[in-house]
């Protein structure tokens, strides 16, 4: 019986890892995109500042929409912002 636990224990690990992951690629995605869309022009992420970051961030989260099928345009739930906002933690 304990290795029975172990391996759905194990399993259950891998999938949140996945999860995260999977999470993180959406967010990173998703400025990305987004800033493309804004400026024109890919955003370098490896030459972002605390301050850059803070001001990018800022309309990030102001202008960002829901781009899913059947709801494009519309807000995002808050929920969503406080995913992007750990994964793009966890990114960095």
């Amino acid at each position: 019986m304990l290795h029975w636990r172990k391996m759905i224990l194990k399993e259950k690990k891998k999938q949140k890892a996945l999860n995260t992951e999977t999470g993180i690629n959406t967010a990173v995605r998703r400025l990305m995109t987004w800033h493309i869309q804004r400026y024109g022009k890919p955003l370098n992420l490896s030459t972002v500042t605390k301050q850059t970051a803070n001001n990018i961030l800022k309309h990030f989260f102001l202008e960002i929409r829901d781009t899913r099928k059947g709801k494009e345009g519309e807000e995002y739930e808050p929920g969503i912002f406080t995913t992007y906002r750990n994964c793009r933690r966890r990114y960095f």
